[in-house]
């Protein structure tokens, strides 16, 4: 991620019909902290670090049996915690979505307001398992692509403001 904001926006969200709020990475415009949600339970993550207009890479990982989870910056753990919707687990067939928050998911989503992100994400993946502190090392390689969201070979339709260009 890279970002010229000097306060926090979403970076991504998954909902489903179920629940528009199954997991996502969110901030809000005026604030410098971001949230780590899953089944609508919250974690507070202060990276202030990313805010500075520089690439970098977060990697999140969480474990449903314990609700651990922890948030990496270029390498280097962040931010942890424990007990974060212990026991969930993710529903298939909901929808991704970048740089916004989502109310509602279908053919007519909604989105929270002041929420949005502005600035350029790359190489989103999402793995099936949790990862390694050395697998999440990798990741600043771009070595560990996701095997379940793979963004070099994910189907990615922009819409709004949304630009879609080479990095």
């Amino acid at each position: 991620m890279r970002t010229p904001a000097r306060d926090t926006g979403t970076i991504f969200s998954y909902g489903t019909q179920q629940q528009p709020r199954e997991i996502g990475f969110v901030g809000q415009s005026g604030n410098r902290d971001y949230t780590f949600m899953v089944d609508n339970q919250r974690a507070n993550v202060n990276i202030p670090e990313v805010l500075d207009g520089q690439w970098h890479v977060v990697a999140i990982t969480w474990r449903n049996t314990d609700g651990q989870w922890r948030v990496m910056v270029d390498g280097e753990e962040k931010a942890s915690g424990s007990g974060l919707a212990r026991g969930h687990r993710i529903r298939p067939g909901g929808t991704w979505y970048f740089g916004q928050d989502v109310r509602s998911v279908g053919p007519r989503p909604s989105f929270e307001r002041n929420r949005e992100y502005v600035g350029d994400l790359a190489e989103f993946h999402v793995h099936n398992k949790v990862l390694s502190t050395e697998e999440m090392r990798q990741l600043y390689s771009l070595l560990n692509p996701g095997d379940a969201v793979n963004w070099r070979q994910a189907t990615v339709t922009p819409r709004g403001q949304v630009q879609q260009r080479p990095y």
